[in-house]
């Protein structure tokens, strides 16, 4: 059922999408440790994210950690929530 949440896909659609216009690849990784779901998105270029409104809210919705690690050659956005 958490997958098949509204919010959970809007959520993870989004910030699909603003990597999308700025790379041509990216690896996405979903998994679960202990009791929390995990988002990983990374893409082998340094690129300047900016994160809405909408995907804050949503976050705070789902109460949703996120972070973005970026260096010469990798950009990360990680994103922690409970299934609970």
């Amino acid at each position: 059922d958490y997958y098949l949440d509204r919010e959970y896909v809007e959520y993870l659609i989004k910030v699909i999408n603003i990597f999308k216009s700025k790379v041509t690849q990216i690896t996405i990784n979903v998994y679960e440790k202990q009791e929390f779901n995990i988002i990983e998105i990374l893409t082998s270029k340094n690129i300047e994210l900016k994160v809405d409104n909408s995907i804050k809210q949503l976050a705070q919705h789902l109460d949703a950690q996120y972070k973005i690690t970026q260096d010469d050659n990798i950009c990360i956005f990680k994103s922690i929530q409970s299934m609970k």
